[in-house]
């Protein structure tokens, strides 16, 4: 990547992009996103 590239990709891009390239590298091992609860979720939980 050049350095243009680098000064105007977003960072949340960067990330993806080094977290990518880790865990094809098997540095890094994969994570399931969270889980995003909605309000009767939450509630039900009581």
């Amino acid at each position: 990547m050049q350095r243009q590239e680098i000064l105007v990709t977003r960072i949340g891009e960067m990330r993806d992009m080094i977290a990518c390239l880790l865990i094809d590298e098997g540095r890094m091992e994969y994570k399931a996103p969270k889980k995003i609860w909605t309000y009767e979720e939450a509630i039900a939980l009581k």
